[in-house]
């Protein structure tokens, strides 16, 4: 294959690359790490930034700082523009990881290597996330190769555009220290009988660290921070079934895949790396140490911190990449049968990627973060200025999105907050506020994840409950009625029995919310049950027939009909289903009727439901407007 063919070959893969990272870009709402991004990175001068505690609450060196400030003041904050950042510094890294797999074993496994990368889960997953680690994969992966290419030319030149390099990843990301100490062990162990280059290489090392000095050794980071890591503890069978896996086929397979596919991925890591040795490769421990080493070092910090996650050894990926492909290199050139055992191996390596991308575009359960833009439209349009939102996931991305649109809450703030703090919050909203929303989840190991919730059924009305997306939505009120819910008169009057003092309608997703405000004016002989019917404008009476339904006992049985207190004032709620209506213009109807006989109760003017509203039901999906 000549230069020139390698060189489109090339330019074809970061095409294909950049569609690839461009597709569903701005799709997903921002995440919690990427709202955090936004809100603190690039939500204040960078002066600010840097001086405050937000290195330290989220531990990152200046440069990422400063890219992402710097990017949002030209393009902006939205999922768009903050996304375009890492995708398109990932473009560098697929080169880079050309450029290497060329250095180490010529045009054919640089290609190789790069197309890899190129659909790569989880590089593309990063290359979609407003969060540096991209970026730091690419400048990672160059830097390597510049520090090759200093070794073997000597230049002067290429002395510096390696230095360069490496002082931009390790400010980029605190983690490159790892691959740093592999590449040293590397050198180290190669120069050790060529002491003048050695010592070329040491006094780069030293630059390096004069540069890095000033930020890596700051007394806040290293002494006085109790970042204790917001991931996971070691544990240590979970660098095979877990970690390595991920590092090839990204987090969004089913939990039993990715374990079922640790067995396959370790076992052709390891020949991968012995088809390296046996063919007298100089660099097999170069891409042995930046595979495997950096993890090792992660789970010996896991140890310590709650640190132990595949992103923070994203830059491992391309080692595995040369690794996979010295693996089929060698099978394909042995044997006829050991070409159909690469093609085997290599369907199955590309099938599991290829369903990883597409679980992590598609498939709701893989998405990149719950629809947070969907919650905050939602509220937007439903809420009131008197209403309270309790949001109980602690993540920054709904902080984000719902901006200053009501007054917000975080109930649980934190694992370890106390009980009766939740509680004593929870009641003064109750005296504050008209409605108390409790939306999203708290996280399951939370041990007061459930305190709010349980003391808001125990205690307050359930008003509405749906889901956006898959994060639950619940409205609750006091039970005493607040006189802005009645009707300036009373809607209808039900045989002495009572009277419809108020009715409001709202939304949720495919359903109808009413809310009605029954006053007791005498008791009946058996326990009735509301009705909320919705027909079409012509009406039970034109002959129309029954579109959607909710038919209960006052409160859900709550309250008795034949023994409620005279005077008093219910709230009594109702859902009637809409996603099998087709679109137009409706009526609600109310009434009350017994159960047993079936006997509706008539209004005073002889009535056996009373019309309350005209409802105006969208389209479905697909259909015209």
């Amino acid at each position: 294959m000549t230069r020139a063919q390698s060189l489109a070959l090339l330019v074809a893969l970061l095409l294909a690359g950049f569609a690839l990272r461009l597709y569903q870009l701005d799709s997903f709402s921002f995440r919690g790490d990427e709202a955090f991004t936004v809100l603190n990175w690039v939500g204040r001068p960078l002066a600010e930034t840097l001086q405050s505690e937000i290195p330290v609450r989220d531990p990152q060196p200046p440069l990422a700082f400063v890219l992402f400030r710097g990017w949002a003041l030209l393009f902006g904050t939205g999922e768009l523009a903050m996304r375009l950042l890492p995708a398109l510094s990932s473009l560098a890294g697929i080169a880079g990881v050309y450029a290497l797999g060329h250095h180490l074993d010529g045009r054919h496994t640089g290609l190789s290597a790069a197309a890899l990368a190129t659909i790569h889960p989880f590089l593309i997953w990063h290359a979609q996330d407003a969060r540096p680690y991209a970026i730091w994969v690419s400048a990672s992966t160059i830097a390597v190769w510049l520090a090759l290419c200093a070794l073997r030319r000597r230049r002067k030149r290429d002395w510096l555009l390696y230095l360069l390099a490496a002082t931009l990843a390790a400010s980029l990301y605190y983690l490159e220290i790892f691959y740093l100490a592999a590449l040293n062990l590397y050198v180290f162990y190669c120069l050790r009988t060529q002491g003048r280059l050695l010592r070329r290489w040491l006094i780069a090392q030293l630059l390096l660290a004069v540069v890095l000095a000033p930020w890596y050794l700051q007394d806040r980071i290293l002494f006085s921070s109790d970042y204790g890591g917001t991931a996971a503890a070691l544990e240590p069978l979970q660098l095979l079934t877990w970690l390595l896996p991920a590092l090839q086929f990204g987090r969004s397979l089913p939990s039993e895949l990715s374990l079922r596919s640790s067995l396959l991925v370790f076992c052709v890591l390891l020949a991968g790396l012995w088809f390296m040795a046996r063919r007298n490769n100089r660099y097999t421990l170069l891409v042995g140490l930046f595979a495997f080493l950096p993890p090792l070092l992660l789970g010996l910090a896991a140890t310590l911190l709650n640190v132990f996650t595949p992103r923070y050894v994203l830059a491992s990926v391309p080692a595995c990449l040369l690794l996979l492909t010295s693996f089929g290199r060698e099978l394909w050139r042995r044997s006829r049968w050991t070409r159909v055992l690469a093609v085997g191996i290599f369907a199955a390596w590309i099938g599991l990627m290829s369903l990883s991308l597409n679980n992590a575009w598609f498939n709701p359960e893989f998405a990149k973060s719950p629809d947070w833009r969907g919650l905050a439209l939602y509220l937007d349009q439903e809420t009131a200025a008197d209403d309270v939102v309790i949001q109980t996931a602690a993540d920054e991305a709904f902080t984000l999105y719902h901006a200053d649109r009501t007054e917000l809450l975080r109930l649980p703030a934190n694992p370890v907050q106390d009980e009766s703090e939740i509680l004593e919050a929870l009641r003064a909203a109750e005296a504050t506020y008209d409605s108390l929303w409790l939306v999203a989840s708290p996280p399951p190991d939370w041990p007061n994840r459930n305190v709010g919730f349980d003391w808001l059924e125990a205690n307050l009305q359930l008003l509405r409950e749906t889901r956006i997306g898959v994060l639950p939505v619940r409205q609750y009120r006091p039970w005493n009625v607040h006189s802005r819910e009645l009707a300036g008169v009373n809607l209808a009057s039900f045989s002495q029995i009572a009277e419809l003092a108020g009715a409001t309608t709202g939304r949720t997703p495919g359903d109808l919310t009413v809310e009605l405000v029954w006053r007791a004016t005498g008791q009946s002989i058996a326990p009735l049950k509301g009705f909320a019917h919705l027909y079409d404008t012509r009406g039970p009476e034109g002959g129309s027939p029954l579109w959607s339904q909710d038919d209960q006992y006052i409160q859900d049985g709550r309250v008795d009909s034949r023994f409620w207190e005279i005077g008093s004032l219910l709230r009594d709620v109702y859902q009637l289903p809409l996603h099998q209506i087709p679109q137009g213009d409706y009526v609600l109807h109310i009434g009350l009727y017994d159960p047993e006989s079936g006997e509706r109760v008539t209004t005073n003017s002889g009535q056996d439901s009373v019309r309350v509203a005209r409802i105006a039901v969208p389209g479905l999906e697909g259909e015209g407007n």
